[in-house]
């Protein structure tokens, strides 16, 4: 509903391409977190892909909330919204359960220990 500049700030090819990152972004670590469930539950061993899962995950929140905070301009800074808060979260679960660079390390060790898996699901 905020206008600027007589449009909608959704009109603003800048804007829907933040959006569009976002919504690209935020499907590929759902599908992620999908695959990575599936291979639990067929009984795989998944520790390199949780890992994996939960950089990619962490940081694209990151990415999406700053962008929303863009989007919103000053408004996003107001309690009256929850992006306030989502930023404010956003940077703890970089950290949470290990800091992002702690999960790099284990997804590279499965990749120097022959860990195909982690990249071509039809590996064996």
């Amino acid at each position: 509903q905020r206008r600027q500049f007589g449009q909608t700030l959704g009109e603003f090819q800048m804007v829907q391409q933040m959006l569009a990152d976002s919504a690209i972004e935020i499907n590929a670590a759902r599908t992620a977190l999908w695959y990575c469930a599936w291979e639990i539950d067929q009984g795989l061993d998944p520790r390199a892909k949780i890992s994996a899962l939960k950089v990619q995950a962490s940081e694209t929140l990151g990415r999406v909330v700053d962008r929303s905070m863009q989007i919103f301009g000053g408004m996003g800074f107001s309690k009256d919204l929850p992006i306030e808060r989502y930023y404010r979260d956003a940077r703890i679960y970089r950290i949470f359960d290990g800091a992002s660079e702690i999960h790099r390390g284990v997804v590279a060790k499965s990749l120097l220990k022959g860990g195909r898996r982690m990249y071509d699901p039809f590996a064996a």
